[in-house]
C-alpha cells in the first residue's frame, strides 16, 4: 500500500513511519520540520519538505505519488499557542487538513486515517471515556480536531473517503522533545537528566492516561490495513484504559534511573482536569487492537532514549 504520511519526521509519526515500512508499506513522509526532526526520517521512506497549507504543492505530490491513503499527523500540537492564537491553530488544524482532504477527492483517495485526540472531551461526563461521551472541548487545538472529525464524516458520506480518526490519551515515549518542555514524561526526563527540578501544579494525584508511542504507532499499521482490506472506520480511543497519577509517574522514573527525581509544588492551574481516562473497547473489537507496553517499561525505555539525547 503507498501511504502518504503528514508530520513523519515528528514524535508520533516517525514511528508510525517505521511500522508501516515493516508492514510492507510505500511511505512518502510530508513534513514541514517546524517541529519535526530530519534525522527522524526513516532512509527507506520518500520526503518532502511541504506545508500542509500548500495546496499547489501537495497537489504536485499527489499526481506523482498517487497514494492509496493518508496518514495525517502534521498539525499544531501545542495547547497553549492554540489559546494565544486560534487563527494559527484553525489555519493548520483545519485548513490544512480540508487541503488533504479536498486532494483526496480529487485523486480518488479514498482511505484516511487522522490523530485526534482525548482534548475533544474536555472534562468528560463519564469515566473512562468511550467515544461515545458527549465532546467539549476547551481549547482551540481540542475544537480543530474535532471540526475536522466533522469533515471526515462530511467527506465520507459526500466523497466516499473512509476513515478512521484515532483519539489519542497522552501519548509518551522515544523522540518526544524534551528540549521544547511538552509532554509531562518528556519535561520530567529533560530535567532529571539535567539534575533540574520540575514544577509540579497541585498535589501530583491528577490522573492521566499514558500510552506509548510504539503503541500508537501498531494501532496506525493496524487501522491502515484494516481499511485497506474493506473493514468499518470509525472513531476510535488509542489508549490504555488505565489512569495513573503524576506522582506514580515521578516514581517509576526515580526506581527506572536509580535516583531521586527533584520536584517543587507550585498552585493549581485554573480549569486542570482532575482525572482522564478513556475505554479502548472499541478499538480492541473493531481493529484487534490493544497495547503492550506497561508503564514502567515504556518509562524505562523513554530514560534510556533521553539520557542518550
Amino acid at each position: 500500500m503507498k501511504t502518504i504520511l503528514t508530520g513523519g519526521a515528528g514524535f508520533i509519526g516517525s514511528h508510525i513511519c517505521r511500522e508501516l515500512l515493516e508492514n510492507g508499506h510505500k511511505v512518502l513522509i510530508i513534513d514541514d520540520l517546524s517541529t519535526g526532526k530530519e534525522e527522524n526520517i526513516a532512509p527507506e521512506a520518500e520526503f518532502e519538505k511541504c506545508d500542509i497549507r500548500d495546496a499547489g504543492a501537495l497537489n504536485k505530490i499527489f499526481s506523482s505519488f498517487k497514494p492509496d491513503i493518508i496518514n495525517h499527523h502534521a498539525a499544531q500540537i501545542d495547547v497553549r499557542v492554540s489559546a494565544e492564537d486560534p487563527a494559527h491553530d484553525a489555519d493548520i488544524n483545519i485548513a490544512g487538513s480540508l487541503n488533504l482532504l479536498n486532494l483526496c477527492a480529487e485523486h480518488g483517495v479514498k482511505k484516511f486515517v487522522f490523530a485526534s485526540t482525548c482534548a475533544v472531551y474536555g472534562h468528560a461526563s463519564k469515566l473512562p471515556t468511550d467515544e461515545q461521551t458527549p465532546q467539549n472541548p476547551e481549547s482551540p487545538y481540542g475544537i480543530a480536531k474535532l471540526c475536522v472529525e466533522n469533515y471526515l464524516r462530511f467527506f465520507k458520506s459526500a466523497r466516499g473517503i473512509d476513515f478512521a480518526s484515532l483519539r489519542y490519551s497522552n501519548v509518551y515515549g522515544e523522540r518526544q522533545r524534551i528540549e521544547k518542555m511538552t509532554g509531562i514524561v518528556a519535561i520530567l526526563c529533560g530535567n532529571h537528566k539535567k539534575g533540574a527540578k520540575t514544577t509540579i501544579f497541585g498535589d501530583g494525584e491528577q490522573t492521566r492516561d499514558y500510552v506509548h508511542c510504539s503503541d500508537v504507532a501498531k494501532a496506525n499499521s493496524i487501522c491502515s490495513e484494516h481499511l485497506g482490506a474493506g473493514g468499518a472506520g470509525g472513531i476510535f480511543n488509542i489508549c490504555t484504559g488505565k489512569e495513573n497519577s503524576l506522582n506514580r509517574i515521578i516514581d517509576l522514573l526515580a526506581e527506572v534511573s536509580g535516583k531521586e527525581v527533584k520536584t517543587e509544588k507550585a498552585a493549581r492551574k485554573s480549569g486542570d482536569v482532575d482525572r482522564i481516562f478513556l475505554d479502548n473497547s472499541l478499538a480492541g473489537e473493531t481493529l484487534d487492537w490493544k497495547p503492550l507496553i506497561s508503564l514502567k517499561e515504556g518509562i524505562e525505555k523513554t530514560w534510556k532514549w533521553a539520557r542518550g539525547n
